[in-house]
């Protein structure tokens, strides 16, 4: 008896080892809220890796600093819900807000709410979002910078009627432009001397 449960375990561990991963969302991002059914999702988002946003700046200097020129973003990974056998298919929608922390105190606002890109996603495969860029005024004062995405599954059949939402700020942000090259943890800053 024994020998026959660890064959099959051995057979089936792996396989099952396989599908509980992809079931488990990756929280590169730190994920801030969690409304009803969600389905498999997954952030790029990591400090060594693929950052989930960049911060890009201009490639000549203003008073002797580069300035933000525009921040880009990251989309998500995001499957449709397991509801049952086969394939399942539905609508799912992600959007981003940038928000500005003007007294450099930790308390953010929204200066920006991008609008809501949906695509289809099945089980298998993960909707075919594409990366989208909030461009910066031309005069910015000094500030910091996050990105907050915003994931959310459609009913079956509607392109409105949410069953669950997922909301995460990013955490990593490859800074790019005119000085050189590094990461930030939590957010963009509005300008720098170098970085």
């Amino acid at each position: 008896m024994f020998r026959r449960i660890s064959r099959r375990a051995m057979l089936f561990g792996p396989a099952l080892l396989a599908l509980t991963l992809v079931a488990q969302p990756a929280f590169a991002a730190t994920v801030t809220k969690t409304e009803g059914k969600v389905g498999p999702y997954q952030f790029n988002d990591q400090e060594s890796g693929p950052r989930g946003a960049n911060c890009d700046y201009e490639t000549h200097m203003t008073n002797n600093k580069y300035v933000l020129d525009d921040i880009s973003v990251r989309a998500p990974f995001v499957h449709a819900r397991d509801t049952g056998s086969g394939n399942q298919s539905q609508k799912v929608g992600w959007w981003y807000k940038i928000q500005q922390d003007k007294e450099f105190d930790g308390t953010f606002k929204t200066v920006y709410t991008s609008s809501v890109q949906k695509k289809t996603a099945t089980e298998s495969n993960i909707a075919g979002f594409t990366r989208r860029t909030w461009t910066a005024p031309e005069t910015i004062t000094l500030s910091n910078f996050r990105v907050k995405v915003f994931i959310v599954w459609y009913k079956p059949g509607t392109t409105t009627v949410e069953q669950g939402r997922v909301v995460a700020n990013i955490d990593w942000y490859h800074v790019k432009g005119g000085g050189n090259d590094t990461v930030r943890n939590n957010t963009c800053y509005s300008s720098n001397v170098d970085f």
